[in-house]
């Protein structure tokens, strides 16, 4: 029950920190996501030459 506790917990947070929580989340996978996406460009690119 301790995922439930956490969620009642983050419901009840004001409306700015639940903004804040999410655009960090968004944000950190928005980096590992172009991480990946370079990677995989530097790749295709160097299957190239």
């Amino acid at each position: 029950m301790k995922i439930r506790e956490f969620i009642i917990k983050l419901q009840n947070l004001p409306e700015q920190k639940k903004k804040i929580i999410l655009w960090t989340i968004v944000v950190i996978l928005a980096v590992i996501m172009g991480y990946f996406w370079i990677v995989s460009a530097m790749n295709s690119l160097s299957k190239i030459k």
